[in-house]
């Protein structure tokens, strides 16, 4: 006896293990309580189940608890199994006679698949878990946010994490200072992309004020890679124009770990322009452009970097010695969200264009 396989919420696109520097919002698996506890602790090998659901075998997905996600596992290829096996490899799945009987009192084909525990969460992390949901998650996402950086999701994931935001903004179930920083990193790679962002609800007006209002004070919205969070940090592109040159940023800097610069890497209408080249794990990228202001004026060269989709900042009149005076005296703190205070003087800035 063969039974139908269900088709899953998951992108059809799915790959087999994940790609290094491809993120994807991935799926969770809901086990009752303790079934759960007892795969984090390794006391159970296996789940069974009566319907099989190949999609999620073979790839990451989360290991769901009621609220909360316990790990990183893995499925292994389902296997075909009738009752009297399903006896005999109960000290594997730890599902006993009466509870098959009680939740499955008419099925008499089972899939068993063998779990692996690729990682622990200590503690345990607290997901957003809508009611009706008794299986699976399609989409994990943990409150306080914690989604991931942008700039490592394909398309449509990148889309998928902006409709949730809003959703989650919508719903009240995250904080408002979550809701807008993470919107404002997912609508600047949306945009960075070329792909259309369209404006949904309250949360689109907000988000564009607290970044207008950062740039103002000379703060910007990034992600953290190794805490994993989005924060409010220093940007030397927006809060210290450059005395000598008009700037165009094409990618965040807080992607890279380091930087070098080549004057004069190109030239549009005879005139220099110098590059200047993130390095994350030994590649590097195209992360900004100087355009020298004794041969370049502010117009010309905001033309030039908004052809490249790039985000401009015009060269400073003040001389180096007033933009380091200045920032000294600078000592801001400001209300994100009229309930949430953020020290910005304090944060911790990165080396930026």
């Amino acid at each position: 006896m063969t039974k139908e396989i269900k088709k899953m919420l998951v992108p059809s696109d799915i790959p087999k293990f994940l790609q290094p520097g491809k993120r994807i919002l991935l799926p969770g698996k809901i086990m009752l309580k303790p079934y759960g506890k007892m795969i984090w602790d390794k006391t159970q090998k296996a789940i069974v189940v009566a319907d099989k659901f190949a999609k999620y075998v073979d790839i990451p997905i989360y290991l769901i608890e009621e609220d909360k996600a316990l790990g990183i596992i893995r499925l292994k290829p389902a296997k075909e199994i009738g009752v009297e096996e399903f006896a005999k490899l109960e000290e594997f799945h730890k599902v006993s006679k009466e509870e098959r009987e009680s939740w499955w009192p008419i099925e008499q084909v089972f899939y068993y698949y063998e779990v692996e525990m690729i990682s622990k969460f200590e503690p345990f992390k607290k997901i957003i878990k809508e009611d009706g949901s008794y299986s699976w998650i399609d989409s994990v996402v943990f409150k306080g946010l914690d989604i991931g950086d942008p700039t490592e999701f394909k398309n449509e994931d990148l889309m998928r994490g902006h409709k949730l935001i809003h959703s989650f903004w919508k719903k009240l179930e995250a904080t408002d200072a979550d809701c807008i920083k993470y919107h404002v990193l997912f609508r600047n790679e949306i945009l960075n992309r070329k792909l259309k962002h369209k404006e949904i609800d309250t949360l689109d007006k907000r988000s564009k004020e607290i970044e207008a209002e950062l740039k103002e004070k000379g703060y910007e919205i990034s992600f953290d890679r190794e805490k994993s969070l989005a924060k409010i940090q220093k940007s030397e592109i927006i809060s210290k124009p450059y005395p000598a040159a008009h700037s165009c940023r094409l990618q965040i800097p807080g992607k890279y770990d380091r930087f070098a610069r080549k004057n004069c890497a190109a030239k549009s209408d005879g005139k220099c322009i110098d590059f200047v080249y993130g390095i994350k794990d030994g590649k590097s990228e195209l992360q900004g452009m100087r355009y020298p202001k004794d041969v370049w004026n502010a117009s010309s060269a905001g033309n030039h970097c908004k052809s490249k989709g790039g985000r401009f900042e015009a060269a400073s009149k003040k001389t180096k010695k007033d933009i380091k005076m200045a920032d000294e005296k600078e000592n801001i703190r400001w209300n994100l969200n009229l309930s949430e205070a953020f020290d910005v003087a304090g944060v911790e800035s990165t080396p930026a264009s």
